[in-house]
Formats: structure tokens, C-alpha cells, sequence
């Protein structure tokens, strides 16, 4: 569907541009971290628009984009926990993604592992 493969590819792109120098501003050059946290928080204004819908990004079901774009929003709340506050339904979504049994299970130690 081009509306999901769009919103994959925003995320995949300029999203992850912005969330890495905001991130890790040390690694590049002349970043400002400030700026790069503001202009990746513009990007997640359409998911906040597509969760007034849904429950999810494309339904009230998971999808392809859900999984694709959830572990990329989740690193970069959990650098900074404010930049979700003018993004309500965003932080709920993301609540109900790290809550999944799925994502329970793909996260869980296993014992010997590092």
C-alpha cells in the first residue's frame, strides 16, 4: 500500500536521520542535538494524526508500519522522555507496542546471553 510504504519510508529516513544526530550528536559533526530532537518530533505528527483514527497506525490492528516504526519512536523516547508530551496518543500507542506479548517475548533475557 503506498500510504504505508510512505510512512515506512519516512521513518526509515528522515526520522532516523534526525533521531541519530539527536541522539548521538557526538558522532556528527556540527549537530545540534536540540534541533534534530525538535525536527524528529515534527515527524511523528502523522502518526499522532493516524492514532486519532485507529488504535493503530492502519487499523485497530498492527500492521507492517506499526512494527516497523515503533522500536525507532521507542529509542528515541526512551533518550528523551519529553518528547512525547505534545504527543498524546503517540506515547499511548507506544505504551500498547512495548506491552505486546510479542514484544515481551522478543525482548526477554535468555539465560547466557549478554
Amino acid at each position: 500500500a503506498p500510504q504505508l510504504d510512505a510512512l515506512i519510508a519516512a521513518n526509515d529516513g528522515p526520522f532516523k536521520f534526525y533521531l541519530d544526530r539527536a541522539k548521538y550528536a557526538n558522532r556528527y559533526p556540527g549537530a545540534d542535538p536540540a534541533y534534530h530532537r525538535d525536527e524528529a518530533v515534527k515527524l511523528l505528527a502523522p502518526l499522532e494524526e493516524r492514532l486519532a483514527q485507529h488504535a493503530c497506525l492502519f487499523g485497530d490492528a498492527p500492521s507492517l508500519a506499526d512494527i516497523a516504526i515503533f522500536p525507532f519512536v521507542r529509542q528515541f523516547a526512551r533518550a528523551d522522555e519529553t518528547v512525547l508530551i505534545g504527543l498524546p496518543r503517540v506515547a499511548a500507542w507506544l505504551a500498547v507496542m512495548e506491552s505486546s506479548a510479542l514484544f515481551r517475548a522478543v525482548m526477554e533475557k535468555k539465560a547466557g546471553a549478554e
